[in-house]
């Protein structure tokens, strides 16, 4: 099992400005016009209220596509290396009814009278420029897809497949058929509800992981719903340290390491706990494990010392610098070098 993953970093794309005149209408140029025109005939709509009626008569999903062509770079790339390519649309115009709504700048500040949008905007919370929401034909929402760095087809795939991994969820779940399953297969489906905009998919399938499977996996995901509940203290999150120490006594799985990492974030959201404390749940698995984890080690040292620095406390920052640097892989020694000579600089006198 690869734990390098439970140091994946998620990243976050925004906008800017789009100017609008006096009576609060969007500006639109010769040149967004054009486009808008080029994707109509490539099967887009812009009535959002006409594309709802089709949808519904030809039950047919829908792929809302949110942009701000006119000031969001991203949107820009989007329209020219995705929404406007016909391999894309072709994919997809057989089977789901597409909507291109525009955005101006700080579409959260309009009101419903001068962006008739707003209210999908609100409803299906689209709060990132570029965005899609793939719905279901009466309205109901699938999941939400911010952008992505894929070429036409392979977006259009990427939208499809969503769809039908709704589908397949929504059958299992619908018909009792999660019982069925494998202990494999749920965690295949329950990967494939975590996408989806419809919690119920995925508590489902956790539920019906904890029956059949036997590895720690699904009890580290229901240990991770208590702690983001604020439950960690209760007795049920104690029981399920337990029962997964046993089923993973030498970490092979990476359990502890999981544990570790959802226990410092709570603590660190908190913001009210003592650093020492919130950091111990990472000092406590180095001690225990680092020995034999060189390949997350380094990096929960890195990551204590970031937190040790935020909280302005930097010879403990500093130490645990350096010894994240004699851990750390030759490629990473650099950037660690000049961290560390910088937190030298902050240093009292």
């Amino acid at each position: 099992m690869n734990m390098m993953t439970a140091f994946a970093l998620v990243t976050a794309l925004l906008g800017e400005v789009v100017p609008t005149d006096q009576m609060g209408q969007e500006y639109i140029s010769s040149q967004e016009i054009t486009l808008s025109q080029s994707l109509e005939k490539k099967g887009w709509h812009e009535n959002i209220e006409k594309a709802f009626k089709i949808a519904s008569s030809q039950s047919k999903p829908l792929v809302l596509a949110f942009v701000g062509s006119s000031w969001c770079p991203w949107s820009e790339k989007l329209e020219e290396e995705v929404l406007s390519q016909t391999v894309f649309t072709s994919a997809l115009a057989k089977d789901f009814i597409l909507v291109r709504v525009e955005l101006p700048e700080n579409y959260s500040q309009f009101t419903a009278e001068s962006l008739p949008s707003l209210k999908y905007i609100e409803e299906y919370q689209v709060n990132k420029c570029p965005s899609f929401v793939v719905l279901q034909p009466n309205g109901k929402k699938i999941a939400g897809v911010q952008y992505l760095p894929l070429v036409a087809d392979d977006f259009a795939k990427y939208i499809k497949d969503l769809f039908y991994d709704f589908r397949l969820v929504q059958m299992l779940t619908e018909k009792s058929r999660l019982n069925q399953l494998r202990g494999e297969e749920v965690k295949t489906l329950y990967t494939k509800a975590g996408r989806l905009a419809d919690g119920a998919f995925k508590q489902a399938a956790l539920k019906a992981g904890l029956r059949v499977d036997k590895s720690p996996f699904f009890l580290l995901e229901k240990y991770e719903n208590l702690a983001l509940e604020g439950k960690l203290s209760h007795r049920m999150a104690r029981k399920l340290k337990l029962k997964i120490a046993r089923q993973d006594p030498a970490n092979q799985e990476g359990s502890q390491l999981k544990i570790a990492l959802v226990d410092f974030r709570l603590l660190s959201e908190e913001g009210k706990k003592p650093t020492q404390q919130v950091i111990l749940p990472l000092v406590s698995y180095l001690e225990k494990y680092g020995d034999k984890d060189k390949e997350n080690g380094w990096q929960l040292e890195l990551m204590i010392s970031k937190y040790l620095f935020g909280k302005d406390e930097i010879e403990g920052a500093l130490t645990h610098a350096r010894t994240c640097y004699l851990e750390a892989p030759e490629s990473a020694k650099e950037e660690i070098t000049s961290s560390i000579e910088y937190l030298k600089t902050r240093l009292s006198p």
